[in-house]
């Protein structure tokens, strides 16, 4: 019968491991740009650093409400889920508008944009979503054209002045 006992000495096998584990750590702790004492090693910004967010591309991003107008959504009502997405190829827009989904169709040209008729469901809600409801599709139907700041999308009527704020959403 064999007996058990612990090892104490460790194999050159394992110790090939052991230091090849440490390299692959050790390389994805320092990612390029890591600051050394020479400064900036490849000349790209320092990962530790608080960069500037980069904007959202306005197509294929879903944008979610914050303000219609300079009013806020209304919160804990459902309409804070209010949103809306454009189709990557620009044709197609489609969206919560706090009680009812809708889609149709959008044109865009460069900072252009206008929708088309939109087809909404027909759900009833209560009285103070269904008039947040209304000024968001109101404002949708108005837009004359849009511009993102960061993580911001601004939709604009004929006379620059903002309709509708959405921040982009996460992973969409």
């Amino acid at each position: 019968m064999a007996s058990w006992r612990p090892v104490t000495a460790v194999g050159p096998l394992r110790a090939l491991r052991v230091a090849g584990l440490a390299l692959l750590l050790g390389a994805c702790a320092t990612p390029s740009g890591m600051q050394g004492s020479s400064g900036n090693v490849s000349g790209a910004p320092s990962p530790w650093s608080v960069a500037a967010p980069v904007a959202s591309p306005l197509l294929g991003t879903v944008w979610k409400v914050q303000y219609v107008g300079s009013e806020p959504v209304p919160r804990d009502t459902g309409a804070e889920a209010a949103s809306l997405r454009l189709d990557p190829a620009g044709a197609r827009v489609e969206g919560f508008a706090g009680v009812n989904a809708f889609a149709g169709p959008a044109y865009v040209s460069g900072d252009s944009i206008s929708f088309g008729r939109l087809v909404t469901t027909a759900r009833a809600g209560t009285p103070s979503v269904s008039a947040f409801e209304y000024k968001y599709l109101s404002a949708l139907w108005a837009t004359a054209s849009w511009r993102i700041s960061g993580w911001n999308l601004e939709l604009l009527d004929r006379n620059g002045r903002p309709l509708a704020t959405f921040q982009a959403q996460p992973g969409s």
